[in-house]
């Protein structure tokens, strides 16, 4: 089987800059390559002037090294008999595939937005939120927003392995888990809390194993009905995009489109780095936005003006 793995378009604004649209296949990466495979390439432009030769910083150098990478539970097989069926309704696996998902189209009533959300105003949440039990409040688990879901996330496998993978692998290594919420939590008062609470477990549980239950867990995800609400969140707040420069300044705007066709949504930090703010990247209907955006403008409003 034959497929793109890899696709580029730069388009060049006169007296204004240039953009880098991407697409990849996850067969082949993951965020955290396409991260490192975008500060190389920016590194090389912004240093390599007139030298012939340049040697990468470590954490540049890719490893391709899987040796370590043992398939103890049996999910190569689980995986590629799903996407199989996912690509091929009803077929059975009978060959390695890289086959491309049917499109899955963007609807022409759909708006995409940025909101974002200071590091002042993450560290109110956090202090909030801990004044009761004592969770782990990253910057990804207060940020989520309380919505009837079946929520789907990937997660860094490369230090969680034993033994660990170097931070520089390149590839996909990722592992999928999720979270099942109820709507009517959610209304409570103390709503936000029950949802903090149930990300900080998922984040927590991941002590007890990547890969407990991941079958199993393929197989539910997959089987959900369309009664049922899924989506998942794209990107990371530790990829540095903000902090790409390929010899003109840092990166201006960042924006992660695969949102447009999941209905998820996005998280990357924003600007200087040490700020420790991000940015929310949505997908909703007009009226759906409006009101997502009052909630957010009236809710961030509220934090500021505790600061």
């Amino acid at each position: 089987m034959i497929a793109s793995l890899l696709a580029l378009q730069i388009t060049f604004f006169p007296c204004k800059g240039f953009s880098i649209g991407m697409a990849i296949h996850h067969a082949m990466l993951d965020g955290k390559s396409v991260s490192m495979f975008l500060n190389t390439w920016a590194y090389l432009c912004k240093h390599n002037k007139n030298e012939r030769s340049l040697l990468l910083l470590p954490e540049l150098r890719p490893s391709f090294d899987r040796s370590g990478l043992q398939d103890s539970f049996g999910l190569e097989s689980a995986y590629l008999k799903q996407w199989e069926a996912t690509i091929i309704p009803g077929s059975e696996l009978n060959s390695r595939s890289l086959k491309l998902m049917p499109d899955l189209g963007v609807p022409s009533n759909l708006l995409r937005a940025t909101f974002r959300l200071p590091r002042e105003a993450i560290n109110e949440l956090k202090e909030r939120l801990n004044s009761g039990k004592q969770l782990h409040l990253s910057t990804y688990v207060i940020t989520y927003d309380n919505r009837k879901v079946y929520y789907v996330c990937s997660v860094d496998c490369r230090s969680r392995l034993q033994p660990p993978l170097p931070q520089n692998y390149f590839g996909n290594c990722v592992a999928v888990h999720h979270m099942v919420a109820e709507a009517k939590a959610f209304m409570e008062e103390n709503g936000v809390a029950i949802v903090a609470e149930k990300l900080s477990d998922l984040i927590n549980g991941l002590e007890n194993g990547l890969f407990q239950g991941a079958k199993e867990r393929l197989v539910m995800l997959r089987g959900l009905g369309q009664e049922v609400q899924k989506f998942g969140v794209a990107g990371s707040t530790r990829l540095g995009f903000y902090g790409l420069d390929f010899g003109w300044g840092n990166v201006e705007k960042a924006e992660i489109t695969s949102i447009d066709r999941t209905r998820g949504f996005s998280m990357m930090e924003f600007g200087d780095v040490s700020s420790g703010g991000i940015e929310i990247g949505v997908v909703l209907v007009r009226q759906e936005m409006e009101r997502f955006a009052s909630l957010f403008v009236n809710g961030l409003k509220g934090l500021q003006s505790r600061l």
